[in-house]
């Protein structure tokens, strides 16, 4: 049973290579966690002051003061950096990033279906997420 958890676990860490690795290093090197949970598959470093989630391969970091919808959405890119593999980051993470900073910028109704919008509406399909 090890050695299917062994291999499993070099197969997801070889495959979600670019974003775990980045993950990995916003969990241990970037910013100070509060806290650091499992989650299912994943490690959820839970953050103190700064207000923002994001999912990278097998880590998620949010705000430790989020919504109940926040963690389900952020597996659901979880679930989809499985799906993408090397291609998460061109195809999710770099539209998803974009998007919210210019939700952040332009408010309004732009900023009102964020989460109307690809990748975001996909990532609540995935995580279970009803708005």
């Amino acid at each position: 049973m090890k050695n299917i958890n062994f291999f499993s676990t070099f197969i997801n860490w070889t495959w979600e290579l670019p974003q775990t690795l980045l993950g990995w290093l916003f969990v241990h090197v970037f910013y100070k966690m509060e806290s650091l949970d499992d989650h299912k598959d994943v490690k959820v470093g839970y953050l103190a002051r700064k207000r923002f989630g994001i999912s990278l391969g097998r880590y998620i970091i949010i705000y430790r003061r989020v919504s109940n919808k926040t963690l389900p959405h952020e597996y659901g890119h979880t679930r989809q950096s499985k799906m993408l593999g090397p291609l998460y980051l061109l195809v999710v993470g770099i539209p998803s990033v974009v998007l919210n900073v210019l939700s952040r910028i332009i408010r309004g109704n732009f900023a009102s279906n964020y989460y109307n919008r690809f990748p975001e509406d996909w990532a609540d399909k995935l995580g279970n997420v009803s708005r």
